[in-house]
């Protein structure tokens, strides 16, 4: 039985606060606004090393009510099957696409175009129609099918932020998405930035320090078992 979603607006308007922790990046921003208020269905694809701000993207956009967040290499296809039966997301937000599995690809590459999606079972098919946008992120596009870079209405290559710029977007992180307050969030984007760029280094920190004594202490931890983060970003 095909079921389908009426036509109607996902969201209404986006949160005041909507994409105040990305700094920069003003026409991106416009571009996902536009996105997420259309009737219509649009994919966008982000690409970038791991210190950008394409996962923050992401991120901000999972506040909205109807968005579900994955991990590619994590999802399975029965797994995003049930999802999508289940949840009937307006926004499906993929981190790290470029590792899912090639069998959970496939029910990804249905939902995009045409929209439908099939449960398949012992007492036979069951189909629905969504009109769900997929925003993803990977680290390069050579790594991706054809077939799904195709599907993508927007392809955009999102550049490393500079040290400044990464001190200002983790502290707005922080802050606004973890709750950690402003003087402490500050300290930890300035330790975390001596060894790495990448904002979710600076997010793990803040999940288990309460003081900036806790935080030296992690980040020795680090230092002493993953001398080669700096390598990595």
């Amino acid at each position: 039985m095909n079921k389908k979603r009426k036509k109607v607006c996902r969201v209404k308007e986006l949160p005041h606060d909507f994409m105040d922790s990305v700094i920069g990046y003003e026409d991106l921003k416009k571009l996902f606004a536009r996105s997420l208020l259309s009737p219509k269905q649009t994919h966008i694809l982000l690409s970038g090393p791991p210190a950008s701000a394409k996962s923050i993207i992401l991120l901000e956009c999972s506040r909205l009510k109807g968005a579900e967040y994955i991990l590619g290499y994590k999802t399975t296809k029965a797994g995003l099957v049930s999802l999508l039966f289940e949840r009937k997301p307006w926004y499906l937000l993929i981190d790290e696409i470029e590792k899912m599995p090639k069998e959970t690809l496939e029910v990804l590459l249905g939902l995009m175009d045409p929209g439908i999606v099939k449960n398949v079972t012992y007492y036979g098919v069951e189909e629905i129609q969504l009109q769900t946008n997929v925003y993803a992120a990977c680290n390069s596009f050579d790594n991706l099918a054809p077939e799904l870079l195709s599907r993508f209405h927007f392809k955009i290559e999102v550049p490393q932020y500079s040290r400044d710029k990464f001190l200002l977007v983790s502290a707005r992180v922080l802050t606004m998405l973890e709750g950690v307050p402003k003087e402490l969030a500050l300290y930890i984007a300035e330790q975390v930035s001596v060894d790495s760029l990448d904002v979710r280094q600076a997010i793990g920190i803040a999940r288990l320090a309460r003081t900036k004594d806790d935080v030296d202490e992690l980040i020795a931890l680090q230092r002493k078992y993953m001398p080669w983060s700096r390598k990595l970003f």
